[in-house]
């Protein structure tokens, strides 16, 4: 029997809803369609995309890419969730400048209001609203639809399999007792927090891309919701003062 897929999982990471399947996640071996891509990231409730937990074809084209995404972390001083934005931006061949902004790093603020901002619209400039299969590479899976997300504060729901942030085993036992409906769950997006547990913060979002669809959102971006993370993001002016910095203005 052959192995197709491994999906690597972070240490703080654990199971809160076992009548979820990790098979639910990969793509259908019977599926015409289905994605040719080699790595399967999702996108935390940041926008950051999550390095800790993937899913990985197994294939050359895998290993390849892990080799220089080590490569990178190695030389540099920046932690492997920083560095994977740029690899993948050099895998995906998008140009942008946006390593200004984590060199010298100025603290995690700083980190998500300009790279991961600068990352987000760079990518949307250079694909739109698509998010699957990314020049056949690479698959970005939307915010809290992936096989883990970082610990809603508010608890779980039958669309959730595992949760990251996990620090302990009360955690997990606080956690696990505490549940709540999808149709509650939705209605709480608009207001809700999630913990960073590397970072030791706690970030809200609008969610509004994810408000009316949750918990099964398209894969692709609508030009709609394009639109509004490109407003929300500032896009426009972040965008032109990366170009500006590129012609060494």
């Amino acid at each position: 029997r052959t192995i197709d897929w491994l999906v690597i999982v972070d240490g703080d990471t654990a199971v809160v809803n076992d009548q979820k399947r990790l098979q639910d996640y990969l793509p259908h071996p019977a599926d015409t369609t289905s994605t040719t891509a080699h790595h399967i990231f999702y996108q935390r409730n940041h926008y950051e995309v999550m390095a800790g937990n993937l899913i990985v074809r197994v294939c050359p084209e895998a290993a390849d890419f892990h080799r220089r995404w080590r490569t990178a972390i190695a030389e540099s001083r920046l932690n492997e969730n920083m560095i994977l934005h740029q690899v993948l931006a050099d895998e995906l061949g998008f140009p942008h400048d946006c390593q200004r902004y984590l060199q010298p790093f100025r603290g995690w603020t700083h980190y998500f209001d300009k790279y991961v901002r600068c990352f987000q619209c760079a990518l949307a400039r250079h694909f739109g609203g698509r998010r699957r299969d990314l020049k056949g590479k690479v698959t970005l899976v939307r915010r809290d639809h992936g096989f883990a997300t970082d610990v809603h504060r508010q608890g779980w729901t039958a669309a959730h399999l595992m949760y990251h942030g996990i620090k302990s085993g009360s955690d997990w036992e606080k956690l696990r007792r505490k549940t709540v409906s999808i149709a509650a769950f939705r209605n709480q997006l608009p207001s809700l927090k999630w913990r960073l547990s590397l970072y030791g913060d706690v970030i809200s979002s609008r969610n509004r891309d994810i408000q009316e669809c949750w918990p099964s959102c398209p894969a692709d971006w609508d030009n709609a919701t394009q639109r509004q993370l490109w407003k929300e993001y500032r896009c426009d002016e972040m965008m032109a003062a990366v170009d500006n910095h590129s012609r060494g203005g």
